[in-house]
């Protein structure tokens, strides 16, 4: 069941790249600063409002990585809706797609969702 969600939340694991009606053209005012901290080792906390483009800027972003990062080392991971909890995503997640710890494979981006609605 992991299985099937993180691979409908990442299919650009199996397509090559992200869907146009996920990556928006339109960028929202923040899209730049989440951009620019994309290079930093960081953990970044979006917080808006309801319904103003934070998943779309997640997506966008993703988009813009898939330009120079292997897609593998990008995952995204929405817990609406989801029994997973966090550590369950990323142990998934090292074992299965990576295969080794996020610290031995090196960088990579973990782009969390709706993580107030996380399984803990």
């Amino acid at each position: 069941m992991l299985r099937d969600a993180l691979e409908r939340f990442n299919e650009w694991w199996l397509t090559g790249s992200v869907r146009r009606d996920l990556a928006l053209p339109f960028r929202r005012y923040a899209f730049s600063r989440v951009e620019e901290s994309l290079g930093e080792r960081q953990v970044l906390v979006v917080t808006w409002l309801r319904r103003v483009g934070k998943t779309t800027t997640l997506y966008q972003s993703i988009d813009r990585l898939h330009e120079t990062v292997d897609l593998h080392r990008i995952l995204y991971f929405s817990f609406e809706g989801s029994s997973a909890g966090p550590g369950e995503v990323l142990d998934f997640y090292e074992r299965n797609v990576l295969r080794k710890t996020v610290d031995e494979a090196g960088r990579a981006y973990i782009f969390s969702d709706e993580i107030q609605y996380a399984n803990v």
